[in-house]
């Protein structure tokens, strides 16, 4: 999928290409900005997919790098974590983020 969105190691890939390419799968999508955990919380209780861009490679000693974002699906949530499946990894992978530092790396 990774040459369907023309994605390259310049500028990654492209939100406008992820909407194509759902389009293009009669796919429903909108584009949205500034969710908050809530909102989250109630798109997936409608079973809406979720891509979200954020900040995959968090480094305690400098500050946050806008060009270390990464797209990953929102899988679900409990009381601490966002959980989340990142295409780009093996099949069944799944990672999480604190609840508290997500919403500072979205």
């Amino acid at each position: 999928m990774a040459a369907e969105l023309g994605n390259n190691d310049v500028i990654g890939t492209a939100y406008t290409e992820i909407v194509k390419a759902c389009q293009r799968r009669s796919l429903s999508v909108a584009v949205q900005q500034g969710l908050t955990l809530q909102d989250l919380h109630d798109r997936l209780s409608r079973q809406q997919l979720i891509i979200v861009c954020y900040q995959a490679l968090i480094d305690p000693y400098e500050p946050m790098r806008w060009q270390d974002g990464h797209y990953s699906v929102v899988v679900g949530m409990n009381m601490s974590r966002v959980l989340l499946m990142d295409p780009s990894q093996d099949p069944g992978l799944y990672g999480a983020v604190p609840r508290d530092e997500f919403m500072p790396r979205h």
